[in-house]
């Protein structure tokens, strides 16, 4: 599992893009204190 910490509320955006290029599994996100912290799955 990959977890990958953002400040910018976009970051998901990218994130998407990475997946579908990728073929990795998008699991969770949670926002803490101003960051996000988007967790995946490596394929």
């Amino acid at each position: 599992m990959l977890e990958v910490i953002a400040s910018d509320p976009e970051a998901w955006q990218n994130i998407d893009v990475w997946l579908t290029k990728s073929g990795d599994e998008f699991l969770d996100v949670e926002s803490k204190e101003g960051s996000y912290h988007i967790f995946v799955k490596k394929g």
